[in-house]
């Protein structure tokens, strides 16, 4: 039996009946619970993947210098975290190959400067006809070829790190810096031997990292260059972008 007006359905007279499974609320209370109601549309999930990584240097941005001669280092100018431009001097060492391509590219400088004195005075004396034109061709071709060599002896001093100026060529190896950065690695140490298999320091450019991630093989799928990532570390967040994707799996 029921009660006058249930309908047996435990619904008293002038109640609601509600559709099962359906919560009605009032606009007031979609509002006060953040609830937002937008139309059906066409669009695209996304996956995130969350990996470990290990944030490295960037390799591009990163050089090992190694001492072109062997000798002693006799000065080191720059420590760990030190900041460097590009160029400048890092260290010097002192080495026989040094002293040797040094003196060669001075006795260079003292035969071309002696064979274009005697190649002037040749060209005046055959353009008053004093002296034959076969002096003169000898005086030219030597200065030629004093001034070939003292162009070769100056690069071989600049190859070497010994920038030649002004005539007066360093007698040292210059160890300098190829690119903007800190010195992250330095190996080596004041007065000891170094040779062209030493790495003598590290300098990064770090305005620019890399972050080094393992994926699974089960998300490799959803993988691919050029992608936004995301990165966390220590409470600080930052995006980049993914750059490659190795096409081998580590075992």
């Amino acid at each position: 039996s029921s009660k006058k007006g249930d309908d047996g359905h435990g619904h008293g007279e002038g109640g609601e009946e509600h559709e099962e499974g359906v919560i009605k609320l009032l606009p007031e209370q979609l509002e006060a619970s953040g609830i937002g109601v937008v139309s059906v549309r066409q669009g695209s999930l996304s996956h995130q993947v969350t990996v470990p990584g290990r944030i490295v240097a960037d390799a591009d941005r990163m050089a090992q210098i190694v001492p072109k001669v062997s000798g002693i280092v006799i000065e080191a100018r720059k420590n760990l975290g030190d900041k460097v431009e590009k160029g400048e001097v890092l260290a010097l060492i002192e080495s026989r190959e040094m002293a040797e391509a040094s003196a060669e590219y001075q006795a260079s400088i003292r035969a071309a400067e002696l064979a274009r004195t005697t190649f002037n005075r040749e060209t005046s004396l055959w353009e008053k006809k004093v002296t034959a034109e076969q002096d003169y061709l000898s005086a030219k071709n030597a200065s030629q070829e004093a001034q070939i060599r003292l162009d070769l002896a100056k690069q071989k001093m600049q190859t070497l790190g010994g920038e030649a100026n002004n005539g007066t060529p360093s007698r040292y190896h210059e160890l300098k810096s190829p690119l903007d950065g800190l010195v992250v690695e330095r190996d080596l140490t004041l007065g000891a031997f170094a040779d062209t298999s030493s790495k003598a320091f590290t300098v990064a450019d770090l305005s620019v990292l890399w972050v080094e991630t393992s994926i699974a093989p089960n998300d490799l799928p959803r993988v691919k260059e050029g992608q936004s990532a995301f990165i966390e570390s220590a409470g600080k967040q930052g995006e980049g972008k993914l750059i490659f994707v190795s096409p081998v799996i580590n075992p």
